[in-house]
């Protein structure tokens, strides 16, 4: 929100290692910070890797959640 895209990519790059390492590939915690990467990836006019993390995202959150949760909406 600051213009700072490309800084918020990088820590949450870190922020999604870090998550994955301490709990899990699929956790919630992930596909929110996947989610927020996708945006930052957006901002940056990356749409492709907007679109494969945002997917990502979707997956975690229906598999997490089931299919008719507001996350997954």
């Amino acid at each position: 929100a600051l213009g700072e895209a490309k800084q918020a990519q990088a820590w949450l790059q870190r922020a999604l290692r870090l998550f994955e390492t301490c709990y899990g590939p699929d956790h919630p915690e992930v596909a929110t910070t996947l989610v927020n990467l996708g945006n930052a990836s957006r901002a940056l006019d990356d749409a492709k890797q907007a679109q494969a993390l945002l997917q990502r995202a979707l997956r975690l959150f229906e598999a997490c959640y089931g299919p008719d949760h507001p996350k997954v909406a």
